[in-house]
């Protein structure tokens, strides 16, 4: 009984906070443990996740997002929608392969996409996801592609999911300032995957142009957005066995200078 009353005190305590910074610092506060395990548990683990899952003998198809996201019913309802338009296009083609291949008697080869939210980064004011999908359609294999999204819980409601390049006020620059770093920890990666004689003459000309690459955020301490995290997709960087690479570039004074000022609270230098 005690344990409930100490949680029925506690989320008093947080609705009666100003802003996500006092809900944070409430929560650390009466409770004792540290933020990234606040945000954690701020969603029930064992809450619902959202998906659309169909399959049939023309597609397969799956839609999946985390129960963080379909905790916030705005963000919930954006991406069930999300998740129609990409199975209704999706159904679409496969039904016109599925046609095509009646017509011209060959073989059809059932078409497949799965689409997969995850957190990449969950703080007082933001809920950062990166989506992976892996859609197959009759060749010799699949292949991934990757996008994300930023939700501010500071009325956005209204504004719905944000691409998260459009929180900065110059995409070049901070392209150019987190380049070098970029390019530094994704030779790193390589070579621990493939090593220096599987690079062979490209060891030295292995960075893609950022503008190639999926932008998502990271934190490392479940306060504030403090990274880069750039997605590279099979073949953006190397050959499809190579795979794809996700690479976290920690906030600077120059990225984080580019930050709208409407969206700098939610931002800070690397720790």
């Amino acid at each position: 009984m005690s344990r409930l009353l100490g949680s029925v005190a506690l989320i008093a305590a947080i609705a009666a906070c100003s802003s996500p910074e006092d809900m944070d610092e409430t929560i650390t506060q009466q409770v004792g443990e540290n933020t990234l395990e606040t945000l954690e548990r701020r969603v029930a683990a064992d809450a619902d996740p959202g998906e659309i899952a169909i399959k049939n003998d023309t597609y397969e198809f799956a839609y999946r997002w985390p129960r963080q996201a379909a905790a916030i019913p705005a963000l919930d309802a954006a991406l069930s929608a999300m998740a129609e338009r990409a199975r209704t296009e999706f159904e679409a083609s496969a039904a016109e392969a599925e046609a095509d291949a009646k017509r011209y008697d060959y073989d059809y080869r059932r078409y497949a996409s799965e689409w997969t939210w995850e957190v990449a980064a969950d703080t007082p004011r933001f809920l950062a996801l990166t989506g992976s999908q892996y859609v197959y359609t009759g060749g010799a294999h699949g292949n991934s592609t990757f996008d994300a999204i930023l939700w501010d819980r500071e009325g956005h409601e209204a504004k719905g999911p944000l691409e998260p390049l459009s929180v900065f006020t110059d995409v070049p620059a901070l392209f150019e300032a987190a380049s070098q770093p970029y390019c530094i920890a994704l030779g790193e990666a390589r070579i621990e995957r493939i090593g220096e004689a599987g690079l062979g003459e490209a060891i030295n000309d292995i960075c893609p142009e950022l503008s190639e690459l999926t932008v998502s955020f990271g934190t490392s301490n479940g306060r504030m957005i403090d990274r880069l995290v750039l997605i590279s997709a099979p073949y953006v960087v190397g050959a499809y066995a190579e795979g794809s690479y996700s690479i976290e570039v920690p906030m600077n004074d120059d990225m984080l200078a580019l930050v709208k000022p409407q969206y700098q609270s939610g931002f800070a230098l690397a720790d």
